[in-house]
């Protein structure tokens, strides 16, 4: 089945409670939205600075410096105007990727509605989501891109 996310109700109770810890916990996953308008370029693997290129949305997951450390964090940034929502969540314990749970739970905390679960599932389910989620901001799907880093 495809993944379908629906997106929030937009209002002033919409949650905004994504952390940032930059230079405070190991970052170990980040995955960005990239909305490309010229695709043709990016397939040939030619990269040129006249191909515009938008940011939609912004995954990064951490964990704690300590080598025992089992808990994973996640902050989803959602910035595609006029949509602006955030979310949080963590995960630990074991037995299943942690990362990908975390992924999930600020999916869910940024008001964002999923019809399968990914949590658990591992970074590419996470990856499938978060192209799922660029077509529930109305882009088309062969235009859509997920850059990891970290």
């Amino acid at each position: 089945m495809t993944q379908i996310v629906t997106l929030p109700n937009i209002n002033f109770s919409t949650p905004h409670n994504a952390r940032n810890y930059r230079g405070e916990k190991f970052l170990v996953h980040q995955l960005k939205l990239l909305f490309v308008r010229n695709p043709e370029y990016v397939q040939a693997g030619i990269y040129m600075t006249d191909v515009p290129i938008g940011e939609l949305a912004e995954l990064c997951v951490w964990t704690g410096r300590d080598a025992r450390t089992t808990r994973f964090y996640a902050s989803l940034w959602i910035h595609a105007s006029p949509i602006y929502v955030s979310g949080f969540g963590q995960a630990d314990g074991g037995g299943y990727c942690k990362a990908s749970q975390a992924s999930f739970r600020a999916f869910q905390s940024a008001g964002l509605r999923m019809t399968e679960s990914f949590g658990g599932a591992g970074m590419d389910a996470v990856q499938k989501a978060m192209l799922a989620l660029g077509v529930a901001l109305g882009c088309c799907r062969k235009k859509l891109y997920v850059v990891r880093g970290a």
